[in-house]
């Protein structure tokens, strides 16, 4: 049972996870976190998970093409002009453009943690044995905060400590 460990803990590199060790009992083990670690923005990923959404995928893409088949048949049975035949090829150009983005989706097995935003200690992570082929990721706290969409200003602004979301909205 090899596990990955990446990023700001004291000794990233590739263990052997004991038969039930947890994520917490595995990064105690190794050292535990830098002082830059960003314990809410741990990613965990797991195999079996990626595995499973590979599945998720193709069932949908499967969906899909039945759901256009079905559709591109019926607008055939019921076409009466020429703009309806000019919008049922629309109709399914659009959903081939959507199966092939569909297609290109490469799954991450990654699992979300709940973690709460202010965790910043082993003893906020859960309690779960860990796997073969797992991969934990502790990334460094952000210096930054970026503002992007339906705002004013699509820009980074320095991360403060008691800035709210709302805050960076207004700046």
């Amino acid at each position: 049972r090899l596990v990955r460990v990446e990023g700001e803990v004291a000794a990233p590199g590739i263990y052997p996870a004991l038969p039930g060790e947890t994520m917490p009992q595995l990064l105690r083990r190794i050292g535990g976190f830098t002082p830059q670690a960003y314990v809410f923005g741990i990613e965990f990923s797991r195999e079996e998970t990626r595995q499973r959404q590979r599945e998720n995928i193709a069932a949908a893409i499967t969906r899909l093409e039945t759901l256009s088949a079905t559709q591109s048949a019926r607008d055939a049975a019921n076409r009466t002009d020429i703009n309806a035949a000019s919008v049922a090829s629309l109709s399914s150009t659009a959903t081939q453009a959507q199966l092939s983005r569909l297609a290109k989706v490469q799954p991450n097995g990654r699992i979300a943690l709940e973690l709460s935003p202010d965790a910043n200690s082993i003893e906020s992570l859960p309690d779960f044995p860990l796997e073969n082929s797992d991969r934990i990721i502790v990334p460094p706290r952000p210096g930054f905060v970026t503002v992007v969409g339906a705002v004013v200003n699509n820009n980074a602004f320095l991360w403060r400590q008691g800035r709210t979301a709302g805050d960076y909205l207004r700046i």
